[in-house]
C-alpha cells in the first residue's frame, strides 16, 4: 500500500479520495484543496505538462511542489532501489487494464515494448480475464488510457531500471467496488497467474514467462518512411 493514510482516509471521510494528506494550504485540516497524487509525484519527466499531471494543489492529479517530495513517495523509491526487483506491478482501480510504459508521451513504446507485450498479451489474447465481466482486460502502453508524468510505472522502469506493469482492476464498478468478499476474491484469482508469470520471469527477464504463448521478439524498428 503506498498511500496508506490517504487509503485510511477514504473508509473515514471520503470514498473517492485520490491523493495523499499533505496540508497544502497550512490551515490544519484535510479540505478538497490539500493531498498530492502520490503517482505524479516520481522524478520522470515530472512536471512536463499540464495534461499528465496538475500544478494545481485543488486537483485530483496534483503533482506536488516538488519531484520526489512527498514521505510515501521516497518511501517507494528506497525500497525499490534496496531490493534491486526485475519485474514491479503497481496494482490500481479501474479500468480491466494491463499498462506500461511509457505513460509520458502517446504512441511512444519503450524498449522493453517486446518484454511487455509477451508478459500482458494484445487485444485478442490477453494475460488477465476477467471472469466477473466475461472480457479480457486490455493491455498497451500507458499512455492508450491517458497521458502521464510523474507516475510510478515510468519512473521505475527509467530510474530504477526496473519494468514494471499497473494492473487497473475490473471494470463497471467505479472506484467503489462492492465489498463482497467473493467477488474481490474472484478478481484476486483472476490476475494471479499474471503476477505469478511476471515473478517467473524474474529468472530471465528477456526471456519473458508468457501466459499467452507470446515469446519476446527481439527489438523491433519500424523504418522512418517521412520526416
Amino acid at each position: 500500500m503506498a498511500n496508506p493514510d490517504g487509503y485510511e482516509y477514504t473508509f473515514t471521510n471520503e470514498r473517492l479520495w485520490r491523493k495523499n494528506l499533505r496540508d497544502n494550504d497550512g490551515d490544519g485540516e484535510v479540505t478538497l484543496a490539500d493531498g498530492v497524487d502520490l503517482n505524479r509525484n516520481f522524478d520522470s519527466r515530472w512536471g512536463l505538462d499540464d495534461e499528465g499531471s496538475s500544478g494545481i494543489p485543488s486537483d485530483a492529479t496534483y503533482r506536488g511542489p516538488d519531484p520526489n517530495s512527498e514521505p510515501e513517495t521516497q518511501a517507494l523509491i528506497d525500497f525499490m532501489h534496496k531490493m534491486k526487483f526485475r519485474f514491479a506491478i503497481s496494482y490500481h482501480t479501474y479500468g480491466n487494464l494491463i499498462l506500461y510504459p511509457w505513460g509520458w508521451q502517446f504512441r511512444t513504446p519503450s524498449f522493453d515494448d517486446p518484454v511487455f507485450v509477451a508478459q500482458a498479451g494484445n487485444d485478442d489474447n490477453p494475460a488477465i480475464y476477467d471472469s466477473l465481466n466475461d472480457v479480457g482486460y486490455d493491455p498497451g502502453v500507458g499512455a492508450d488510457l491517458y497521458i502521464t508524468n510523474g507516475d510510478f510505472t515510468d519512473w521505475s522502469c527509467s530510474e530504477a531500471g526496473v519494468p514494471s506493469h499497473t494492473v487497473e482492476f475490473t471494470d463497471g464498478y467505479d472506484f467503489r467496488f462492492p465489498d463482497d468478499e467473493a467477488m474481490v476474491q474472484t478478481v484476486f484469482e483472476d490476475s494471479l497467474e499474471f503476477a505469478l508469470s511476471v515473478a517467473e520471469s524474474a529468472r530471465r527477464p528477456a526471456y519473458p514467462k508468457s501466459l499467452v504463448d507470446m515469446p519476446a521478439q527481439d527489438i523491433y524498428h519500424t523504418p522512418v518512411t517521412a520526416s
